[in-house]
């Protein structure tokens, strides 16, 4: 779910470095379950050794493809 307060208070500008893009995404990861991790800063997190948080599942009453996704991990439900 969408953390609307810390969005609120946390924008990104367009023109965001590599260093601010990383740190910005690293603490949404922390405060915020709205969507992933964008893939390329995942990766750049772990190329720099960074601590990266693991994904979060899908709720199945908020997602229809919740139940099949991702293959292999059982649905949450809360």
């Amino acid at each position: 779910m969408i953390n609307r307060e810390w969005h609120a208070a946390h924008k990104l500008g367009r023109n965001a470095s590599l260093d601010d893009r990383l740190a910005w995404h690293l603490d949404h990861a922390a405060n915020c379950d709205c969507r992933e991790m964008p893939l390329a800063i995942r990766r750049e997190a772990e190329a720099r050794g960074l601590p990266v948080p693991r994904l979060r599942r899908l709720q199945v009453d908020t997602c229809p493809t919740a139940a099949t996704w991702p293959p292999g991990t059982p649905p949450v439900r809360h």
